[in-house]
């Protein structure tokens, strides 16, 4: 399992069939900034995915950051 993330900060989507994290990071994508969720597969759990997106988009890490820690 990914070493970046404790094992209860997972939760198992038996649809995907991949571990998702429990708390939402920034991620990046062409679009932008965002916050969103990884899914790491059984067979490749050091290759996280993108799995969700649950913002809209930034321009900036900054912006997004700034909006994940207003939810804490």
């Amino acid at each position: 399992m990914n070493p970046n993330f404790p094992a209860e900060d997972f939760e198992f989507d038996a649809v995907s069939q991949v571990y998702v994290t429990r708390t939402l990071r920034v991620m990046k994508s062409n679009a932008g900034f965002y916050l969103g969720r990884e899914g790491f597969s059984p067979e490749a759990p050091d290759s996280p995915l993108p799995y969700s997106r649950e913002s809209i988009y930034w321009k900036t890490a900054e912006e997004a950051q700034y909006h994940l820690d207003a939810l804490s």
